[in-house]
């Protein structure tokens, strides 16, 4: 039997050996993990998301093939990282899975070890093998008993979860009702204008001055109430599932700056600046039409509203699988009615960057508002919920941004390359 100092040595040499193959185990273990189909979410995870906190692990059995104070609780590592995996959305089946297989190769290199060096003694291997075994033990009962506890806890909120659910459903369609109710008032008012306007003009006497300033009224309010029309048919066919995606590459640098210069024609008449600024050419994977609309809508309404100063369309590539287009005004912003209503209707999906400081606060999203002025609801309200509805079918993330005053930014985020 080998001497006290001579076991230590054969331990020692195990120690570091596994020490300098903890890479290749780390290596052989992902291959291992990416060659089980079951397991093909692990194609997105980089290396040190998939790693996570297993290489501590290796630390413990390290110390302890050493006999040294271990700088950890495998239990609290386990836990740690059962909570890691189940933040990526992973069963507890994949955890367990991968667990096998990092055990499997640690198992595979005491083989290797053996058959690199015959004459090591068998009474280590067989004393490492028991550490790791035990430190499997561990890691699993760890990982597991997080993954329940976190699973109880989803259970427990998952009452509240649905009735705060269905609390905001009956909310939107609350909203809903009131966006529709100030359409209609709208389209009445246009209507009694344009019937005053005809019954004026059917009046012998007029001049041609107070006659040409008639049916410019006619004509721009039966512009009005056909933009709304339109815009109802387009929300209504959104909402009943009737626009499937039309995948296609196209360049979207071209389809903007088109609709910018086809839109100068009124930002002029009312003497506003309109820029456009973005890149001479982004080629995209996405559907033209829906994209196309999405920035006309946003276009059309900041020039409706902007009464002087700029509009800026601006686009641009955020790495290689997003880009993004956004419309900023120089107009009054939203009121605070119109902005609570309107995030509501955003939500989830609503996101704020430190670009301009909104006017919105937290009283104002979650207290019920006073419906707003009808011609900006009925306006703004229905161009910007066909945006979200656009962008809810191209899974693209909406921004709004208001102060008062100061003006409106409006930015949609989108993928680079669409799924159909």
């Amino acid at each position: 039997m080998a001497s006290s100092s001579d076991a230590n040595q054969a331990v020692a040499d195990l120690a570091n050996y596994l020490f300098n193959r903890r890479d290749a185990i780390l290596n052989q273990w992902r291959t291992t993990c990416e060659n089980d189909p079951t397991l093909s979410h692990l194609a997105a995870l980089n290396r040190e998301e998939f790693n996570n906190l297993l290489p501590l692990i290796l630390n413990i059995m390290d110390q302890r093939l050493r006999h040294q104070a271990e700088a950890a609780d495998p239990l609290k590592v386990a836990h740690a990282h059962g909570l890691h995996r189940w933040h990526k959305g992973r069963s507890l089946m994949d955890i367990l899975t991968e667990l096998d297989y990092l055990y499997e190769v640690i198992g595979d290199e005491l083989l290797l070890y053996r058959q690199q060096y015959p004459n090591a003694d068998p009474e280590v291997l067989m004393v490492a093998t028991v550490l790791i075994a035990r430190l499997k033990s561990e890691t699993v009962k760890g990982s597991v008993s997080e993954y329940d506890t976190l699973q109880q806890l989803a259970a427990a909120g998952r009452g509240a979860s649905l009735q705060q659910a269905l609390d905001q459903l009956n909310q939107l369609g609350r909203d809903r009702s009131d966006l529709l109710r100030t359409s209609s008032h709208d389209l009445k008012s246009t209507f009694g204008v344009i019937q005053g306007a005809t019954f004026l003009l059917s009046q012998e006497g007029k001049t041609e001055e107070e006659r040409a300033q008639l049916m410019q009224m006619l004509n721009r309010n039966l512009t009005n109430v056909r933009t709304m029309l339109v815009q109802l048919t387009d929300l209504a066919r959104l909402e009943a599932g009737q626009e499937p995606l039309e995948i296609q590459a196209f360049d979207a640098s071209k389809t903007i700056r088109e609709l910018v210069e086809s839109a100068q024609p009124l930002a002029s008449e009312k003497n506003l600046v309109l820029r456009a600024d973005g890149p001479e050419t982004l080629i995209v994977e996405s559907d033209a039409v829906k994209i196309q609309r999405i920035v006309q809508n946003l276009l059309l309404n900041a020039i409706r509203y902007t009464a002087e100063g700029m509009v800026s369309v601006s686009w641009s590539s955020e790495g290689t699988q997003r880009w993004y287009v956004s419309v900023q005004d120089s107009g009054p912003g939203l009121p605070s009615g119109t902005a609570a209503l309107l995030a509501r209707q955003l939500e989830p999906d609503i996101e704020v960057s430190a670009v301009m400081k909104r006017d919105l606060t937290t009283d104002d999203v979650e207290s019920p508002a006073k419906p707003p002025p009808a011609k900006t609801l009925g306006g703004e309200g229905i161009g910007l919920h066909i945006v979200k509805r656009l962008c809810d079918l191209l899974q693209a993330t909406l921004e709004v941004e208001t102060q008062s005053g100061r003006g409106t930014i409006v930015r949609v985020r989108l993928s680079s390359k669409q799924e159909a």
